[in-house]
């Protein structure tokens, strides 16, 4: 797979590129926006590794003109993937924070390229769930809505929605409210909301 990194403590930069070239991945590197930005306008990448902290270009406009072109973008973050990180809705496939174990990220990258190229969809209430696109989106047409997702937030919201098995804790009401935010930005009537007798299930509002 070829793999734009971009890192901006050189040395992580470095052990990453020689571990993921080493399980036979073709790396491009870059330690901050400019440069990554600059990287994808000469090449093509199947997938993009950015660190949250990079300099001179906001992740949120790097992370929109990256996965404008296409490219899923997994990010590095020092932060607890919370409730209002999810919400932020940037165009991100998966967070994974610091630190991680090598195997942590390989999982991480082989299970965000499956989930993109298999380009499938699913119904969440009135919500169609995009798992190649990593977003919602709510209507038809030129009155379509849409907002991005991660692939976790993706998961998640398909157990719900197929009677699956959910975390328990803390991480379930992360999920819920980030999803439940993201129904209501799009003018959705569905929610999960908990259903006495059965759990957690998807609900439609059509007043």
């Amino acid at each position: 797979m070829r793999i734009l990194l971009t890192i901006s403590d050189r040395d992580l930069l470095k052990a990453l590129e020689t571990l993921l070239e080493a399980d036979g991945h073709e790396l491009a590197t870059a330690f901050d926006g400019v440069q990554a930005l600059a990287k994808v306008d000469d090449a093509e990448f199947e997938l993009a590794v950015v660190d949250n902290g990079l300099a001179r270009v906001e992740l949120e406009t790097l992370a929109a003109d990256i996965a404008g072109r296409g490219i899923p973008v997994v990010v590095l973050t020092d932060k607890i993937v919370t409730r209002e990180l999810l919400e932020q809705a940037l165009p991100v496939c998966a967070y994974l924070p610091y630190p991680f174990e090598p195997d942590a990220l390989r999982a991480v990258l082989s299970e965000t390229a499956d989930k993109t190229a298999r380009k499938a969809t699913f119904t969440a209430g009135d919500v169609l769930a995009d798992e190649g696109g990593s977003r919602l989106r709510y209507g038809n047409g030129v009155d379509a809505a849409e907002i991005c997702v991660t692939a976790a937030e993706l998961e998640f919201l398909k157990a719900v929605a197929g009677g699956g098995e959910l975390p328990d804790g803390f991480t379930k009401h992360i999920y819920i409210g980030a999803l439940n935010t993201k129904f209501g930005r799009l003018g959705a009537h569905s929610r999960i909301a908990y259903i006495p007798g059965k759990g957690y299930g998807l609900v439609t509002d059509n007043g």
